[in-house]
């Protein structure tokens, strides 16, 4: 769907030459597909993988494509496809490319993650944050307090120009706009995270205190929409809603 400038109001598109869905879902359906595999290969290497999105994610293991090609080809069918392709078309059949790198990660959700120690390729991922205004010792503090804060917000000012749609439908010009934005660092409620508990059912921090926690999907729709709910709400230790969500975990 799209939004129509001659008709006021949002139309479906129409397919033509340059849009084939057939094509265009295989194109998501099989970078995917070399990346489940690699997930699964990483995990035979005791790698640790976080944030994986359509066609890239962060891992631990350093010279991984070259660590991948040593594995029984059986393993790699869909890697090997890939580069093929990629040497048919570029010449080169190299089928990963390492675009950011940092010591150590914090991560909050599916596209926010941020590193140091990259020597200027530092990994910076926070959508619906501007950061562009802030330097990497800046963020650095900024997240941290965020994190660490009991709202685990970050209240910033938003600048962007006065839309397309925005100027068409009410006149004037291009302007600047500016107004307080919140940032919220929250886990992104999609996955329920796997813990380590102790005997009697309190989480047990040492062990997990240095590890990547794993997780699982959500087990029904009626859970999503709780979590989603829950993540809403403002973080209070003794508020009613936290009771509540301690009721429902016990449960």
């Amino acid at each position: 769907m799209k939004y129509d400038i001659r008709l006021n109001r949002t139309v479906r598109m129409e397919g033509n030459d340059l849009s084939n869905p057939i094509l265009a879902s295989w194109i998501t359906a099989f970078i995917r597909s070399v990346i489940g595999e690699t997930l699964h290969n990483i995990q035979k290497l005791e790698g640790k993988v976080v944030s994986v999105t359509t066609d890239g994610f962060i891992t631990d293991i350093v010279d991984l494509e070259k660590k991948l090609l040593n594995l029984p080809s059986s393993t790699t069918n869909l890697l090997n496809m890939f580069r093929k392709g990629r040497k048919d078309l570029f010449g080169d059949p190299t089928g990963y490319e390492k675009k950011k790198e940092g010591v150590g990660i914090s991560s909050w959700t599916t596209r926010g993650q941020f590193s140091t120690g990259g020597g200027g390729n530092e990994l910076v991922a926070s959508t619906g944050f501007q950061r562009h205004l802030y330097s990497m010792e800046e963020m650095d503090k900024l997240l941290r307090e965020g994190l660490k804060s009991d709202n685990k917000e970050v209240i910033y000012i938003n600048k962007r120009l006065r839309s397309a749609l925005d100027i068409y439908k009410r006149g004037g010009h291009v302007t600047v706009e500016l107004k307080d934005q919140t940032f919220r660092l929250f886990f992104d409620n999609r996955r329920l995270i796997i813990t380590t508990e102790k005997e009697n059912g309190v989480f047990n921090f040492e062990e997990n205190k240095w590890n990547l926690l794993d997780s699982k999907p959500l087990e029904d729709v009626e859970m999503a929409e709780l979590h989603r709910y829950i993540g809403k709400r403002p973080y209070e230790k003794h508020s009613r809603i936290f009771k509540l969500w301690k009721i429902f975990i016990i449960i």
